[in-house]
């Protein structure tokens, strides 16, 4: 699950940053270690700081074409690009907590408002 949340982040990242009409990877996401998703996360979450950053909101409806693995042409807005990656990883991140625990797990806190309250008490040290 973490494989493919993670695949789903780098492939639509990098449809964002080279807004290129291919078709989408067919087959499931690379066979990549904890570790290296761990080491290169970080790395996704800036690329979408950047691209955000750097975007005229003006280019956020300009649509992107996507070939999908059945051939079909889906055009899609960038931003809706944007809230489908959102959505999509805290889909799977709910699943993953979920089952942390079944596993009897605590699983860490996921809620936005906690990671805000988080992050500012980081940035104000």
């Amino acid at each position: 699950t973490l494989r493919h949340i993670h695949d789903g982040e780098r492939v639509w990242l990098r449809r964002l940053e080279e807004a290129t009409n291919d078709r989408l990877p067919r087959g499931s996401a690379p066979e990549h270690s904890f570790e290296y998703l761990a080491q290169s996360w970080p790395g996704l979450g800036a690329g979408y700081r950047r691209w955000l950053e750097s975007t005229p909101n003006a280019e956020l409806t300009e649509e992107i074409v996507t070939i999908l693995p059945d051939n079909t042409e889906f055009r899609v807005p960038r931003w809706q690009i944007v809230l489908h990656a959102i959505n999509h990883t805290s889909y799977h991140r709910g699943q993953i907590v979920t089952m942390l625990r079944m596993l009897g797990v605590q699983p860490p806190n996921t809620d936005l408002t906690h990671y805000h309250a988080t992050m500012s008490n980081v940035s104000e040290r």
